[in-house]
């Protein structure tokens, strides 16, 4: 029953991340996700009909073209495992649709930010309701409000931690991240305070690797402006991975 469920993850995971590839191109653009016009008066078709996996698999002849922020498979194949690994760990349980949400968000939400800087409220906001209510549906579910208390506690506790760094220093975090570690927070401490404590600080550290690789590479300087959305959102998947 797990292999089954893990492999039907993977198949959807790389569904949904052939769709995010698409996403990802139009929401920093502007451009609508629902089938309309855009902004230009250009005509643009739902979001699952540009998706490179459901257009080959209509037109059955193996060809794609169209505009996406990665060349496929790489979403696909990314989210896919994110997906099996997200059922490996939590198998068929109540909180399992909250952090499939956490994997799909963060694939989406890094590729934007790796591209182009920023963390658009028009994801992390819609990212942060379905977190409310997945890990409220979640607590129900499991028949204790414990961890959901300390799911709000967590994320108001990293939203301030993170706006106090941004304040002191403007140009090193941006609102987006803040907004950004609030969502992180509450699926971080619904596991535990430990997990939070290690989400948390891993972001800090991955940045500082990356940082340091980049400089060791001649691909950035001291002064370079290196996205953090990235490292907090691989740290808090690699927390809820790896701490039991």
């Amino acid at each position: 029953m797990l292999v089954t469920s893990i492999v039907v993850a993977a198949l959807l995971g790389a569904l949904i991340g052939s769709m995010l590839t698409v996403l990802a191109w139009r929401v920093p653009r502007g451009l609508p996700v629902r089938a309309g016009l855009s902004a230009e008066g250009a005509e643009q078709s739902a979001l699952w009909r540009d998706a490179p996996l459901l257009h080959i698999s209509a037109r059955g002849n193996g060809q794609w073209q169209g505009v996406v922020a990665v060349r496929p498979p790489v979403l696909e194949v990314i989210t896919g495992a994110l997906f099996a690994l997200t059922v490996l760990r939590f198998g068929l349980s109540w909180t399992l649709p909250a952090y499939l949400t956490l994997a799909a968000a963060s694939v989406l939400l890094s590729v934007i930010d790796l591209q182009h800087q920023r963390l658009p409220d028009v994801i992390v906001g819609p990212f942060a309701v379905a977190a409310s209510a997945l890990l409220t549906v979640a607590a129900f579910g499991e028949g204790t409000w414990e961890p959901l208390v300390r799911a709000l506690a967590g994320g108001a506790i990293l939203f301030a931690f993170y706006l106090i760094l941004a304040l002191i220093s403007p140009g090193g975090l941006g609102m987006g991240d803040v907004k950004l570690a609030g969502v992180l927070g509450m699926y971080l401490a619904y596991l535990s305070w430990r997990t939070l404590i290690l989400g948390a600080a891993g972001g800090f550290v991955i940045a500082a690797l990356v940082g340091i690789g980049l400089m060791a590479a001649r691909r950035a300087s001291r002064d370079s402006m290196v996205p953090f959305g990235p490292s907090m959102l691989l740290a808090a998947m690699g927390a809820v991975f790896i701490y039991q």
